[in-house]
């Protein structure tokens, strides 16, 4: 069902960091109506232009920007992929550290003592 597939490259989480969420009213909606939270279509539009759309007015005059929320999943979930790669990598950077911490730790003893030994 679907045709032209190709991974995505780049950085999800430094375009996903650039987004802002805000709390919103629609201009329809009267003072007092619970307010939604979501993000600006432009700011997705620079980050993820595949997830917005141009939709025409219902009255014919102008356009407004239409937000793919869905996809938006898919980026969120790429981007804690990419964290969990990051924090991997963190991981064994701090195993390695500790392992030469422990060594150290090791040879400052052994001569501690020989230290000690001809004292």
């Amino acid at each position: 069902m679907k045709k032209d597939i190709t991974a995505v490259q780049g950085s999800f989480v430094d375009k996903v960091l650039n987004l802002e969420a805000y709390s919103y009213l629609y201009n329809a909606e009267k003072d007092g109506s619970k307010r939604s939270i979501g993000f600006m279509a432009q700011d997705v539009q620079a980050q993820f232009p595949e997830l917005v759309t141009e939709n025409k007015n219902r009255d014919g005059d102008g356009s407004f920007l239409a937000l793919n929320y869905a996809g938006l999943s898919v980026v969120a979930i790429k981007a804690i992929q990419e964290q969990q790669l990051q924090i991997k990598q963190l991981q064994n950077e701090n195993e390695k550290l500790k392992q030469q911490m422990r060594d150290f730790e090791k040879r400052l003893q052994a001569l501690e003592n020989q230290q000690a030994k001809r004292n």
